[in-house]
C-alpha cells in the first residue's frame, strides 16, 4: 500500500505526534529528553522547522510547528533516525524505537490551533503527573510560565494570542474541551479541513447546542435535553 502524502506546504502549521513502538518508552533519561530538544534545536537552526509548543512524554510526543520551506518530512525523519540510533547505541539494543514516521495533521483555523496549543501543554495534566501544566519540566509550557523559553523556541505567536505565560497557570484544563476533537482527528485521520466538528471548535455554547438539536431531528426526531457529560462519556 503506497503511503499516505504528507501536505507540507511552507508555512503550514502542523500538529505533529509520533509514539514508541509497541508503546515502548521513548525518553528514559533526562539527557534522553536533552538529546531529542537538542536534534529539534538543530533543524530550527538549519532553518527547516519552527516550534511553537512541545511535550515530550515518557513514551509519545508532540509538537506544534511550521515547515519554512517544504522540507518537513526530511527534518522530523533526520530527528528521529539519529535520535533511535543513539538511543539504541546507549542501551546495546536494535531493531525500531518509534512506531514508524511521525504522524502530522495540517491545521488550517485559528480556533483549531488554540485547541491544539492548549491540548499539547494539558498532556502531563490529563496524564495525571503533574497538577498543573507549567510544572512539567519536559514541556513548552514550563518555558512559557517562566519566560525564559530557549532561543530555538518561538513564543511570539503563541504569546500574541494567549497572552504572556502562553495560556499556562490557570488555563491548565483550557483544552480538556477540545481534546476529544484532538484524539478524533488524530486516530480517525481527519483533516482539519474536511471535519465536520472544525466549525464548533471555539463556538459559543448556544451554536453548539443548535447543532446537536439539528442533528437530533436528523437521527430520530427527537429533542436533546441539557448536555450533563463530555462527549467522550
Amino acid at each position: 500500500m503506497p503511503r499516505r502524502l504528507r501536505r507540507d506546504h511552507p508555512g503550514a502549521w502542523q500538529h505533529l505526534f509520533n509514539r514508541g513502538v509497541a508503546k515502548r518508552t521513548l525518553f528514559e533519561t533526562p539527557g534522553d529528553h536533552r538529546l531529542f530538544l537538542s536534534l529539534l534545536a538543530r533543524q530550527v537552526r538549519k532553518g527547516a522547522l519552527e516550534i511553537y509548543a512541545y511535550v515530550l512524554l515518557a513514551n509519545h510526543f508532540h509538537l506544534l510547528g511550521r515547515s519554512t520551506d517544504g522540507r518537513l518530512s526530511a527534518a522530523m525523519q533526520w530527528v528521529q533516525d539519529l535520535y533511535a540510533r543513539r538511543f539504541n547505541i546507549g542501551r546495546r539494543r536494535d531493531g525500531p524505537l518509534f512506531r514508524g514516521r511521525f504522524g502530522n495533521r495540517v491545521i488550517d483555523s485559528d480556533p483549531y490551533w488554540t485547541t491544539v496549543v492548549h491540548y499539547i501543554h494539558a498532556n502531563p495534566v490529563s496524564a495525571g503527573i503533574v497538577g498543573r501544566a507549567s510544572d512539567f519540566p519536559w514541556s513548552s509550557a514550563w518555558h512559557y510560565a517562566r519566560g525564559s523559553a530557549p532561543p530555538w523556541l518561538r513564543t511570539d505567536e503563541v504569546e500574541e494570542v494567549l497572552g504572556p505565560g502562553g495560556g499556562t497557570g490557570a488555563e491548565d484544563s483550557a483544552g480538556a474541551g477540545g481534546a476529544w476533537v484532538v484524539e478524533r482527528r488524530l486516530h480517525a485521520d481527519t483533516g482539519a479541513a474536511d471535519d465536520p466538528l472544525e466549525d464548533l471548535l471555539g463556538a459559543p455554547t448556544e451554536r453548539v447546542l443548535r447543532w446537536l438539536e439539528w442533528k437530533a431531528r436528523l437521527a430520530d426526531g427527537s429533542r436533546p435535553g441539557w448536555i450533563l457529560v463530555s462527549p467522550d462519556v
